[in-house]
């Protein structure tokens, strides 16, 4: 049996404080032209790939009454602050959404191990977030595309860049990644409690990026000084 779609009526918005790039809207006001209500998550490849599909249909369509309306439904921890959605709205552009998903597909790749996949992705992400001048999403992509076997004659480099990363996490991974691919990596005890001291402890078993903090730390011991 199929539902009376015509006298369904679609129920209100929740009373959510977060609207963003829009005053809070009401369904009652929007009835009798069309709506489209996308639930999302932008540390999701799926979430993202529809991106450039949405814009098109507002550059084509709103024009014609369509309104469309992003619902962020975070699925990972990464995603579940308020802040992080509204950062993510503000930097999404298509260069940034398309080195987002390699980024995230070369992660999977990698822990898949399918390693030239890897490569190949991260690269790509490297190259887009260089031209937009993302110094640590670049060196952390450059430094996951090398782990995976890309030619290198930059891993000194990306170890300083690592050290000096201020990103919680980033700089322990990248280490770990460039270790686990065989290079020389030599860090310091002090060092490495600073890389990793940004992490909580009770976080430590959750994967970031790529790697947990646990599993960074189990590739760099003896590679400590």
């Amino acid at each position: 049996m199929r539902p009376p779609i015509d006298s369904i009526q679609a129920p209100p918005f929740p009373p959510a404080p977060g609207w963003v790039n829009s005053e809070p809207l009401e369904m009652g006001a929007l009835r009798g032209g069309p709506v489209l209500i996308e639930f999302w998550d932008f540390c999701r490849p799926n979430s993202l790939r529809t991106r450039p599909y949405l814009d098109a249909w507002h550059e084509r369509y709103a024009p014609e009454g369509l309104v469309i309306i992003g619902a962020h439904a975070p699925g990972f921890r990464a995603s579940s602050r308020e802040q992080a959605a509204e950062e993510a709205v503000a930097r999404l552009g298509v260069d940034d959404l398309e080195s987002l998903v390699s980024m995230t597909e070369a992660a999977v790749a990698y822990r898949e191990g399918l390693e030239s996949v890897a490569a190949t992705l991260a690269d790509r992400a490297h190259l887009l977030w260089s031209r937009m001048g993302k110094r640590w999403a670049a060196f952390f992509a450059r430094s996951l595309a090398v782990a995976a076997g890309a030619p290198a004659d930059d891993v000194a480099a990306l170890v300083a860049e690592a050290l000096a990363c201020p990103l919680p996490g980033l700089g322990v991974q990248a280490l770990a990644l460039l270790r686990r691919a065989g290079h020389a990596v030599a860090v310091e005890p002090a060092d490495l409690d600073r890389v990793v001291a940004g992490v909580p402890a009770d976080r430590w078993a959750l994967r970031m990026d790529v790697l947990s903090v646990e599993e960074a730390l189990a590739s760099l011991r003896g590679a400590s000084r």
